[in-house]
C-alpha cells in the first residue's frame, strides 16, 4: 500500500517563549536536529521525501547545515506503517538522548541529573499521520493540516498508537503522539 506519512515534531512553545535571540536560535536548532533525525530515518527506510527534499543523504546527518522544518512529509510503500513510524520515533528520541548526554557532559556543577533527564525526555511531542494515496497529494495535505490542528489542540498523551474516530477524519488511518519516551 502506498501511503502519505506526515510527521510533526514539537513543541514550538519554547521557541515562542524565547526571551533572547540565542534562546530562539537554540530552540530552532533543536527542532531542526530532531526533525533531521526523523527525515534521516525515513530516508534509510527507502521513503521518498517530498519535504524536506535533501540533495544528498549527507544533508540528513546530525549537525549538517541543512535545516529541516518540524513537519516532514514522506511517501512510503509498505504493509505496516506503524513499524516505520516506530523506527522514526526511536531515531528522534535517540538523537535527543545523544544531545542530552553531550550537554550533561559539559555541566561542571552538581545538578539533579535524573530530574533534568526526565524534563528533557518529556519535552518532545511527536505526531504522525498516514493516509493511503494515489498520485495527487493536494487533498491529502489539506487532510493532514486539519488533523494536525485537531491533534495538537487535543494533546493526546501516551506512548501508544491512538486510533481516531471515523467522524474526525474518515481517510486518516491513525495519529501518534509520543511524549517523553524513554
Amino acid at each position: 500500500m502506498k501511503l502519505l506519512v506526515v510527521i510533526s515534531i514539537g513543541p514550538q512553545d519554547f521557541i515562542a517563549a524565547a526571551r533572547r535571540s540565542h534562546h530562539l536560535w537554540f530552540g530552532s536548532w533543536l527542532l531542526s536536529e530532531l526533525s533531521r533525525a526523523a527525515a534521516s530515518s525515513l530516508n534509510q527506510q527507502k521513503a521518498k521525501l517530498p519535504f524536506p527534499s535533501p540533495e544528498k543523504p549527507e544533508d540528513l546527518y546530525p549537525n549538517s547545515d541543512f535545516n529541516v522544518a518540524n513537519k516532514i512529509t514522506a511517501i512510503v510503500a509498505c504493509d505496516d506503517v506503524r513499524q516505520i513510524i516506530d523506527q522514526v520515533k526511536t531515531a528522534v528520541i535517540q538523537r535527543l538522548k545523544d544531545l542530552m548526554k553531550d550537554a550533561f557532559g559539559k555541566v561542571r556543577r552538581k545538578f539533579q541529573r535524573d530530574t533534568a533527564k526526565k524534563q528533557v525526555l518529556d519535552l518532545v511531542e511527536f505526531f504522525a499521520a498516514a493516509v493511503p494515496i494515489q498520485d495527487d497529494l493536494s487533498d491529502y495535505r489539506k487532510l493532514w493540516n486539519r488533523q494536525v490542528a485537531f491533534s495538537q489542540r487535543g494533546r493526546i498523551r501516551g506512548n501508544s498508537l491512538k486510533l481516531l474516530g471515523a467522524k474526525t477524519c474518515r481517510n486518516l488511518l491513525w495519529t501518534v503522539n509520543i511524549i517523553g519516551h524513554t
